[in-house]
């Protein structure tokens, strides 16, 4: 798990797909239950206070993972640890910005290339090797939201 708090309102979990490969999105008692798990490990492990109304985006990849946005809407009229949170589930691709250099043919046999901006993202269409998994995600940044369809629709595919 990785966390980037981008202010006191709002927080980012990274949790890789082992997190999340036995969790029933069906079962709204064991989607609670995974959340409050979550919720228990940013108080714990990483000293964040968490009370009152949230907001949870929860984007997920086949290969990464999911992404969880977190956005506290209110804190007021709630006690310690009383927690509420508004789930959404958002179908958004996730892309990889990257720098040309590190592409190579086996990373483009399963993936999709994209040029926006002058930059490279590459979506990743097919199930890759973990290893190499995470070799894409120490050398690049995760596109995930609303951008990341701005860049599929706005950006031009390249093949090569």
């Amino acid at each position: 798990m990785k966390v980037k708090a981008i202010n006191e309102d709002e927080i980012i979990v990274f949790l890789n797909k082992k997190y999340f490969y036995d969790l029933d999105l069906e079962n709204d008692e064991k989607v609670e239950e995974y959340f409050r798990d979550i919720f228990k490990s940013l108080v714990n492990n990483y000293d964040i206070a968490l009370k009152g109304s949230y907001t949870i985006y929860f984007y997920s990849d086949k290969n990464y993972g999911i992404i969880l946005k977190i956005i506290r809407e209110d804190e007021i009229y709630y006690y310690d640890n009383q927690i509420d949170m508004n789930i959404n589930f958002v179908n958004n691709p996730f892309l990889y910005k990257i720098n040309y250099s590190y592409l190579d043919k086996y990373l483009l046999k399963y993936s999709k290339l994209y040029m926006y901006k002058n930059e490279f993202y590459l979506q990743i269409k097919e199930k890759i090797d973990e290893i190499i998994l995470g070799k894409i995600i120490e050398i690049s940044d995760i596109i995930f939201e609303d951008e990341s369809l701005k860049i599929i629709t706005k950006g031009r595919e390249v093949i090569l």
